[in-house]
């Protein structure tokens, strides 16, 4: 598997201390990974074998100023300070990475609509598939071209579906990562790196397409103080702009080239359709002819309005009917997955919950604790394959991990997401409009 990843990944060395357990994430690192871009993660206490256990979370990182270089680049060129001049100056300082597949305007167009995504889904055509191999390795490299869309890329047509990452999409994959992440911090293994990475945009290339999940969990061995390649253990889309069954069918991929691949899930979230502000409507122009709005405005609305509507200015900026979550585990009987949810009144590999407008979750919590200890499992086989000894093995058998979803504080999270996602419409709209004479819809 080849990932390439627009966030740099901040590696978390679980060292290996017998005598005291690792750290865990507090309960208030979903709010702080949501409300700002900053850099996170922390080192856990320990001794002895650091280089040989290792864990990586992927975190969005800030954008630095630009370089003395940069800036020299930038004044030969009589380029004004701003954000696009900034970027061609970085750019044409990386010409050897783009120079035989694009010009300067064309690779910086790309960069743009990545790193600032529409807010509705947005396809753009004529990008092949080294191009965009490209863009993303500069990002990876340099977090001044760091992706910010999701997006899904077409082969066949040379084409890319971009969407923008909304807080109420986001929330999803912070607050089922981070359970994750603790659980797999409290095994005592070594030899073996566990990578969880989410909301990181990962860009898996296979033959035929790119794959984006939103959620992966994989696990690859250590040798001679390098990795080796990643084994999919878990995966996850999350939809707000995506249809269920489009995220299905890239899931279905990932199964089928993956036969590490042991659970996979899917949050639906459903809306009523959301219009904006009708064009050269009388809301639209009483909202462009006040200052912005604080986003304070939008929090404020009925307790029981857990998901919306959220009205402000006359206008319904979100309203979420249903939040649904789906979650199959692959049967190890015939090592397949079952995909058909008509199955599932007799079958114990699938399940579907609800966290609004009701909360049933007790199903889908049994698979996910399910695929934890199926993780764990595998942890030891693939330390039993390295060889470590037996000693080492031991621990990690009798280590007692916890699985702790906090679907209650994932529920109250997301309805924290919602009137933010309110307040990005808003601002979107707002900001696209403020200055032009013709309003513009969402």
């Amino acid at each position: 598997m080849s990932a390439l990843s627009s966030m740099e990944l901040l590696p978390m060395f679980c060292k290996d201390d017998r005598r005291s357990r690792p750290a865990t994430p507090s309960d208030s690192s979903t709010l702080s990974s949501l409300e700002a871009e900053s850099d996170s993660g922390s080192e856990l206490a320990g001794s002895t074998r650091s280089q040989f256990k290792e864990l990586e979370i992927t975190s969005p990182s800030p954008r630095p100023s630009l370089s003395a270089s940069e800036q020299e680049v930038g004044h030969q060129l009589n380029l004004e300070p701003d954000r696009d001049a900034n970027l061609r100056a970085s750019l044409l300082l990386k010409r050897d990475y783009w120079k035989d597949h694009f010009t300067l305007e064309g690779c910086l167009s790309i960069i743009k609509v990545l790193q600032n995504p529409p807010p509705d889904q947005q396809i753009v055509r004529t990008i092949t598939a080294k191009q965009l191999s490209v863009v993303l390795t500069l990002g990876a490299e340099d977090k001044r071209f760091r992706i910010r869309a999701k997006f899904f890329y077409h082969p066949e047509t040379n084409a890319i579906t971009i969407m923008s990452p909304y807080p109420i999409h986001e929330v999803f994959i912070v607050c089922i990562t981070d359970p994750i992440g603790s659980f797999v911090q409290q095994i005592d293994y070594e030899g073996l790196k566990v990578l969880i990475q989410g909301g990181a945009r990962v860009y898996t290339y296979f033959s035929k397409t790119y794959i984006v999940p939103d959620t992966l969990v994989s696990l690859a061995r250590i040798i001679h103080n390098k990795a080796g390649p990643d084994k999919m253990q878990m995966v996850g889309e999350c939809g707000f702009s995506s249809s269920y069954s489009s995220m299905l069918e890239r899931l279905k991929t990932l199964a089928a080239e993956n036969a590490s691949l042991d659970l996979v899930f899917i949050v639906s979230i459903e809306e009523t359709r959301f219009l904006g502000p009708g064009k050269d409507s009388e809301a639209a122009r009483t909202l462009l002819t006040q200052p912005k709005l604080e986003d304070s405005r939008f929090f404020s609305r009925p307790e029981e309005c857990l998901f919306g509507p959220v009205n402000v200015g006359g206008t319904v900026w979100i309203n979420i009917t249903k939040i649904q979550i789906t979650v199959f585990v692959r049967d190890t009987a015939n090592g397949h997955f079952d995909f058909d949810l008509s199955h599932s009144a007799n079958s114990t590999n699938m399940a579907q919950g609800t966290l609004y407008p009701t909360m049933n979750t007790t199903s889908i919590d049994a698979l996910f604790q399910r695929g934890a200890q199926k993780l764990k499992s595998t942890i030891v086989e693939e330390m039993k394959i390295l060889g470590a000894d037996k000693d080492t093995i031991d621990f990690a058998v009798n280590s007692t991990p916890r699985l702790n979803m906090k679907w209650k504080q994932m529920r109250d999270t997301a309805s924290w997401a919602t009137s933010k996602t309110a307040y990005q419409r808003y601002r979107d709209w707002y900001e696209k409009n403020q200055n032009g004479d013709h309003l513009e819809p969402l």
